[in-house]
């Protein structure tokens, strides 16, 4: 029986995100599949973790530190190694930009062991800027243990064109690309009621995600109540006042904060738009999840690979001028509307699909080098 380790700061039970939310699905799959699976996580404490047979779970107690000196995974590296060295894995397999994946890395290059890194993000392949990491100097540290795991990782997974170019252009290294996966919703069961336009909007609130983009949003399109707003994600209390007021701007606001999956999932069902504010992501799970359900995407900045505009599934939105005017548009052509979110629904089936991502991660897990 092949040995799985993966290797990640949080466990989806604690804290969901896109990689989280990848990993579950990675963790469920090999599990069906007679894997022995060991999953090395930071335990956050806020949560226990109830849904975990068959999977050998080895929580690490938290560092606490401030950010002041910049990100201190690198602390847990003498703990993680114990622990790979007490397991034996054969594969390690890790999603988060990290001094991890330097510590797995070299573990594996050491043990003849395999070590898988997913790239989560444009932003990990990008050259950090000197200046920053004086100022943060444990990212300093945290950079040397990534450029390791850039060299020598067995396997470097990326989502698109952009980390393909940079790691080859940075590293001298092919990576291999891997469609994200997603659970695709049933086509026939998925009838859209356009007699109001559900815009929703699915993130963490914090700074780089920009949730006040779209409670301005919201506000601006107060007078109309044929166009209802959603929020969906987990809150700091720095964005509590922000919410409060998206309530006093506007009657067809709602925040729903975090929600499970399958939640998202219903209130993906019923939405028409899936707003994104964000910096950068690379492809997020929400755009593919969003296109399973029939759901466009108005996006600010983020157009990984181009897809929203060459595939014609969204639109790119750089103000909120812009953002206000398209969405209008869409409002008033139901037809514009209904026909994009078939063709996002087409694109996914045909990109996307849990068989066929699943099935290239499996070819490097099972894979003999």
């Amino acid at each position: 029986m092949k040995r799985v380790l993966l290797l990640h700061p949080a466990h989806w039970e604690q804290a969901m995100g896109g990689a989280e939310l990848q990993l579950c699905y990675l963790a469920d799959h090999l599990l069906k599949n007679k894997y022995e699976i060991h999953f090395i996580f930071e335990d956050k404490k806020n949560k226990r973790i109830e849904n975990c047979e068959g999977l050998v779970l080895h929580p690490l107690r938290r560092i606490k530190l401030r950010k002041r000196f910049g990100q201190r995974w690198f602390l847990y590296g003498c703990r993680v190694n114990d622990i790979l060295k007490s397991v034996k894995p054969d594969v390690i397999y890790t999603r988060f930009y990290s001094s991890w994946n330097g510590v797995a890395a070299k573990y594996a290059k050491k043990n003849n062991a395999k070590h898988i890194w997913a790239i989560a993000s444009d932003n990990d392949v990008k050259q950090r800027k000197i200046k920053s990491m004086i100022l943060h100097p444990f990212d300093f540290i945290e950079r040397q243990y990534v450029n390791y795991a850039f060299k020598y990782a067995t396997h470097l997974v990326t989502q698109t064109d952009i980390q393909k170019v940079e790691i080859l252009r940075q590293y001298g290294r092919i990576s291999i690309h891997v469609p994200k996966s997603c659970v695709i919703s049933d086509k026939r069961k998925l009838k859209k009621d356009f007699t109001r336009i559900n815009v929703i909007w699915i993130a963490n609130l914090k700074s780089i995600k920009h949730p006040e983009y779209f409670v301005e949003l919201s506000r601006q399109c107060a007078s109309n109540s044929n166009i209802y707003f959603k929020m969906v994600g987990r809150i700091s209390d720095g964005y509590k006042e922000l919410i409060d007021l998206a309530y006093r701007f506007n009657h067809n606001f709602s925040f729903l904060g975090e929600l499970s999956n399958d939640d998202v999932q219903k209130e993906l069902e019923e939405s028409h738009i899936l707003v994104n504010t964000s910096d950068y992501e690379a492809l997020p799970n929400t755009f593919i999840e969003a296109w399973s359900n029939k759901v466009i995407i108005l996006s600010r900045t983020v157009n990984p690979d181009n897809i929203i505009t060459n595939h014609k599934i969204g639109f790119i939105c750089p103000s909120i001028e812009e953002m206000l005017s398209t969405l209008l548009l869409l409002h008033l052509n139901r037809d514009l509307l209904k026909n994009m979110g078939e063709r996002a629904y087409d694109y996914v089936v045909s990109n996307h699909s849990f068989e066929k991502s699943m099935g290239l991660v499996m070819s490097l897990i099972d894979s003999h080098e």
